[in-house]
This record gives structure tokens, sequence and C-alpha cells, in this order.
């Protein structure tokens, strides 16, 4: 029964969010750094002076409610499991238009959407962490990994 529980938890989230049955929205996060949102028809000013000053936010599920595009700094993004990682990274790119993503482990909800706008906007994406089955199985097999084969 395992299985089923696991390949049904993302649609089971959409079901309950389409009858109003609002999830735990803060728990779930992702650490982000370079990426511009935007709400309805502006690019979200707090995310913007994020942006414009080189500092990394984090984002719930709260905060992506209602945004309906990304738009990444940099020519890609870079996605990491590890948060120091992340944040060697993040030193090492200051002053440089670079995107960067940390899901501190298995991505959450949360980075799934983000990755999946970020998927929208045409952008590839570099992951770099380890592949567990039950991402491959229920989180790889939602998102369509893009790559510009350039590098």
């Amino acid at each position: 029964m395992k299985p089923l529980i696991y390949q049904y938890r993302m649609q089971w989230r959409e079901l309950l969010q389409c009858v109003g049955v609002v999830p735990d929205n803060i728990s779930s996060l992702v650490h982000a750094f370079g990426i511009r949102l935007k709400k309805q028809e502006i690019w979200h000013p707090a995310y913007e002076a994020f942006c414009r000053c080189g500092e990394p936010y984090v984002l719930t599920m709260e905060n992506l409610k209602g945004i309906t595009e990304v738009q990444p700094v940099g020519t890609c993004v870079y996605i990491v499991e590890n948060k120091m990682v992340f944040s060697y990274l993040m030193e090492q790119v200051q002053g440089k238009n670079v995107s960067l993503l940390c899901t501190s482990g298995q991505p959450r909800y949360a980075a799934l959407k983000l990755i999946s706008l970020i998927v929208q906007s045409g952008i590839p994406i570099y992951y770099s962490g380890d592949l567990d089955p039950d991402v491959i199985k229920t989180r790889i097999c939602k998102i369509r990994i893009v790559n510009d084969g350039k590098r």
C-alpha cells in the first residue's frame, strides 16, 4: 500500500485544495536566490528587492499563492539539496546574475511548485543531489527537467 500513497500524494494535495481544504502551507518551503516572482500582472516588490540586493529568501506554499510566473536573473537555475552548498555558492556568485534553489533534502511541495514554474519559463535547470527512489518515483516524474544541451 505504501507505493500507492507515495504515487498519489501530490494529486491528493491538489484535490484537497480544489475543494477548499488548505493543507499546511507554512512548513513546506524552499530557499531561493536570484529568482523574480510575478503575482498577477506585476513583479512582486519584496522578491524584486531580494534580487536587487543579492540576498536569499525563503518561500513557503503560502508565499507561492497567486504566483503566475517566475524569471531567474541568470541564464539557468542551479538546484542543490544541501544548505551548506547553497550558502557556499551564494558567496561565490555575489555580483553575478545567477539563480539558485535549495531544497534542503528531498523537495517539498513548495520546491516542486517553484521548479514547475521555472520549467514553464523555459530556463535550463541543473540539479546537484542524490536521486532517492522516492524522489524518482513521486517527484521527478512530475517535473520535466529542461536541458539546453550546451553544457
